[in-house]
């Protein structure tokens, strides 16, 4: 990405992805840290905090991971999609919807009723796995495009 700022955490990755990252594995704390309070009958206080989680990463998808543009839904496939790049970043895409579904059908009117659950507990419990496995998956596509953070270089003998 020229003329883009190189990114704080040693991987070669610009500085957006950096900032990124921190920011989903922070998310992904937080997810666990609302779970807590929900095991603890802080009810209110889980939604709060799941709540802005899910609204923060609605944010950073549409206005950083989002495609680009409309002709980012070309369907022919560019040569190489079924390299890890691709594979990493589509599981991660689509656990991430998986995670938005249940997060829509459990906590909201927005969907028919026949589309909703009618106990919760089970639907929450499995977008909390759905999120932190998009996150490792984030994770990973990030450790894929860019190598692993924070890695000292390489001995020269």
């Amino acid at each position: 990405m020229s003329g883009e700022m190189a990114g704080f955490l040693g991987a070669g990755a610009p500085w957006r992805a950096d900032v990124i990252l921190v920011v989903e594995v922070g998310m992904g704390v937080a997810l666990g840290a609302g779970a807590l309070l929900a095991r603890r009958g802080r009810i209110t206080v889980h939604a709060c905090c799941q709540s802005a989680v899910v609204v923060l990463n609605l944010i950073l998808v549409s206005l950083v991971m989002g495609p680009p543009s409309p002709s980012a839904f070309d369907p022919t496939f560019p040569p190489g999609c079924g390299t890890a790049t691709y594979m990493m970043a589509s599981v991660h895409a689509g656990l991430g919807v998986l995670a938005l579904y249940v997060i829509l059908a459990a906590a909201t009117l927005l969907l028919p009723a026949r589309f909703r659950p009618r106990r919760y507990s089970p639907w929450m419990r499995s977008t909390l796995a759905f999120s932190w496995l998009a996150l490792l998956f984030g994770v990973a596509t990030y450790l894929v495009w860019y190598g692993a953070p924070l890695t000292p270089p390489a001995l020269s003998r």
